[in-house]
């Protein structure tokens, strides 16, 4: 009974067909043929699927049909389709047969047969036999019957449309011959006088068609003779093989690059038994290797295997799936030196399943190790970068969430790494709540894949304190080149900003300090102007005009005065709308005195109404060109001409030109303009030019100066301003 019963489990369990016993509606019994049939797991077929789960959808009613007359007794045989786990459909064979215990039907044995292959090899022999048909209904073969005895020759529809010609115009053999390419008519009347000799022959031989094409054709004939042995019919076929001696020579050059790959692939092909011990190995193991083949064969494939990647097998860390595996590990070159090498593993099983060999394609990787490796260090490198720099450095997430910072982060913002890892970037408590639309921007910006560098703003401390900053962003791009997310650079320049203002507060006083001789004598002029007339009302000559003269006077001096208080006093910078006009006449009214005591001319002609209006600091701006226009004196020590001079290069800028006739500068030296400390004049420090060019940067404008040795320097300066309408 023991052995009845372990057979039977035996055939269940080992049975190549799906059996699922089906009992109280479920699946209680299942082989791993159905596993493997049906794409669920043994526990997933008894304890959550139907039998209509298993079935496509249009085929239930009739499978739930077959499934009651089996628990009614009566066993069923059908095919239907039935749907896996993944979703793809099969054809099976299904048998029921009724599970019948003690007199009684208890369920149902179902057991199902993948069909698939057969349904489409059935399908496939239909179209083969629909092409079959089609063929003989097209009369692929030729075929044609010659009365030796008239001369008479009767081709077929399809031999007339083989050659090409018009139906009835091959009527006799000389016709016929007259189509066969000249090459081959010896041999087509050679393999006639054969047939004629009673031997049945076959021939192959070209034609040539009306219109030039070239075909080939196999010929086939056999002739009929009369009692004495004399000829008198002889019947054929002709079939154009054209097509089928192209496929071949295809063939042939196909099998012929197989075989050259083979020879010359640069992956290592080698067939093992399953103990491992090498049968074939390809030729490229000499340029690999620097092995003959002979010198590999019969040795077991871990032979030349690095020490400790033999242990890795050893313990299994390569164990071979079921359907293969890919493994890297170092090989031995033949000159000493170890070659990495990514070998893919397949088993190659014989008809019965046991496995015969062992197929390996092993492939060079080492050039790829050395760069992962120095992928590795490279980001090692990268980090240590990061971690040690002394600006805040952040990685943001596509959405703008913090990924991760480096300590100077910490120290600039007083913020921990925990308290703000995973934030939204724009609402970190450093970042003021008037600049996060800034920030949003900026990050919009570079999601479309545009840098934003040296972007100056300001953030705070955790105490409250205002730091000036350098804001930098970068996109973050994927393997495939789109933007991933995004790096933020933060330069701390609170200190360097201070250093600016003094700088430029400095030079605004430098600047005040080179007006005040000019200033002084301009205002000598109407003092000397009020002291007569004090003296004149005194003796008591009071005529009203001479009050008139002496307001006059006094404005001018208020005037003045006014111009150099306000270059010289420290002031925030205010950006603000600005008539162009306004600025140069306040310049213009500083610098004449200088220029007139100095013997030089400002020629300075525009209509006023057709200057723009700036947003800048009003008092940058002025310091700005009163630098630039005391240079231009003071390049003319014998006097000359400035020509001062505006136009507008599109609506929404303005350039402003400054050109003297003075001594000009070097080539050599023009590099050096704008360093701290060079400059060209005696007393000159050097610092008038660079901050000059840092308020130019602050406002959006661009420098540019040239010059010509003794013909004298032109200095343009091109600023933003507001369209007509908007002015």
């Amino acid at each position: 009974m023991k052995y009845d019963l372990d057979f039977y489990r035996s055939l269940f369990e080992n049975h190549p067909d799906a059996v699922m016993a089906w009992a109280d509606g479920r699946y209680t019994l299942v082989n791993a043929a159905a596993e493997a049939l049906t794409g669920y797991t043994e526990a997933e077929l008894r304890e959550e699927v139907s039998f209509c789960d298993l079935i496509e959808e249009s085929e239930i009613p009739r499978a739930a049909i077959c499934m009651e007359k089996a628990l009614a007794g009566e066993a069923q045989q059908f095919e239907i389709k039935v749907v896996r786990r993944d979703k793809r459909r099969l054809d099976v064979h299904v048998t029921k047969v009724p599970m019948v215990i003690d007199g009684q039907v208890r369920g149902v044995f179902n057991i199902v047969r993948d069909i698939t292959e057969r349904k489409r090899a059935e399908e496939e022999l239909c179209q083969s036999e629909f092409r079959l048909a089609r063929a003989q209904r097209l009369a692929k073969f030729g075929s044609w019957e010659w009365d030796m005895v008239t001369d008479s020759l009767c081709c077929s529809e399809e031999m007339h449309r083989i050659l090409g010609a018009k139906l009835g115009e091959i009527n006799s053999y000389g016709k016929f011959i007259s189509f066969v390419v000249e090459e081959d008519r010896a041999q087509v009347h050679a393999t006639a006088q054969a047939a004629i000799e009673g031997i049945t022959v076959e021939n192959q031989f070209r034609v040539r068609r009306p219109d030039g094409e070239i075909r080939v054709l196999h010929a086939q004939a056999q002739v009929q003779f009369d009692e004495n042995g004399n000829p008198l019919v002889m019947y054929g076929t002709d079939r154009d093989i054209t097509e089928q001696l192209e496929q071949e020579r295809r063939i042939r050059e196909h099998d012929e690059r197989l075989r050259i790959i083979s020879e010359n692939a640069q992956d290592i092909i080698t067939y093992s038994s399953p103990e491992g011990i090498v049968l074939y190995v390809s030729p490229s193991t000499r340029t690999l290797l620097g092995y003959e083949p002979d010198e590999i064969i019969g040795k077991h494939a871990d032979t030349y295997y690095h020490p400790e990647d033999k242990l890795r097998m050893a313990n299994n860390e390569f164990e071979l799936a079921e359907d293969g595996m890919i493994f890297s590990c170092r090989i031995l070159h033949k000159e000493g030196r170890w070659i990495w090498f990514e070998t893919s593993v397949k088993r190659i099983r014989d008809e019965h399943g046991a496995v015969v060999k062992l197929l390996g394609i092993g492939r060079d990787i080492t050039l790829r190790k050395r760069a992962e490796e120095h992928l590795r260090a490279t980001r090692d490198q990268l980090d240590s970068f990061i971690e040690n720099n002394v600006d805040a450095i952040g990685l943001l997430d596509r959405e703008g969430k913090l990924l991760r910072t480096n300590p100077a982060y910490e120290r600039m913002f007083g913020l921990k790494l925990r308290e703000i890892l995973g934030s939204d970037f724009r609402t970190i408590p450093a970042i003021p709540e008037n600049l996060r639309g800034e920030m949003q921007m900026l990050l919009e910006k570079v999601r479309h894949g545009e840098a934003v560098l040296g972007h100056e703003t300001y953030r705070f401390h955790r105490d409250g304190t205002k730091l000036n900053v350098l804001l930098s962003l970068s996109p973050v791009r994927d393997v495939e080149g789109r933007v991933d997310g995004f790096s933020v650079t933060i330069r701390d320049i609170t200190e360097r900003k201070r250093t600016e203002e003094l700088l430029l507060q400095s030079e605004k006083l430098g600047i005040a300090g080179q007006l005040a001789a000019g200033i002084a004598h301009e205002i000598r002029n109407p003092l000397t102007a009020l002291k007569g007339f004090v003296q004149l009302m005194q003796v008591g000559n009071n005529d009203p005009k001479y009050l008139d003269v002496m307001s006059s006077e006094l404005k001018r001096i208020e005037s003045i005065v006014s111009e150099l208080l306000v270059l010289a006093k420290p002031q925030a910078a205010l950006h603000k709308p600005v008539r162009l006009q306004a600025v140069l006449a306040h310049v213009l009214t500083l610098i004449e005195t200088q220029a007139i005591l100095n013997n030089v001319e400002i020629l300075a002609a525009w209509d006023a109404d057709t200057l723009p209006t700036l947003t800048c600091d009003e008092n940058q701006m002025k310091q700005v060109f009163l630098n630039f226009l005391q240079n231009a004196i003071d390049a003319m020590p014998n006097g000359g001409r400035v020509t001062l001079d505006v136009e507008r290069p599109t609506p929404r800028s303005v350039r402003i030109s400054i050109a003297d006739e003075g001594v000009g500068i070097a080539p050599d030296l023009m590099q050096k303009l704008g360093e701290p400390f060079y400059t060209t004049k005696e007393k000159g420090t050097g610092l008038g030019l660079m901050v000059s060019k840092r308020i130019l940067e602050q406002h959006q404008g661009r420098l540019q100066i040239d010059s010509i040795l003794n013909e004298g320097t032109t200095v343009q300066v091109l600023l933003p301003c507001l369209d007509d309408e908007q002015s």
